[in-house]
């Protein structure tokens, strides 16, 4: 998010999943030895896209799940 932030020719960002579904959670079995750390570093991903002052679209292709 940063590089694009810092690109003046960048407008919005467009978020998107690979086929066959748009999930906007995470994969918890990728998390390695500190499940604590995991999550945060995860969690960062999620925020930086929230702070960010680019407008973001969500480009959803077939199902959709956002649970928390």
């Amino acid at each position: 998010m940063q590089r694009l932030e810092s690109d003046p020719s960048v407008g919005a960002v467009v978020v998107t999943g690979a086929d066959p579904a748009f999930c906007a959670g995470a994969d918890l079995t990728q998390l390695g030895d500190s499940a604590s750390q995991g999550l945060l570093a995860i969690y960062e991903g999620f925020l930086c896209v929230a702070r960010s002052p680019l407008p973001t679209v969500a480009a959803v292709n077939g199902p959709r799940s956002g649970r928390g």
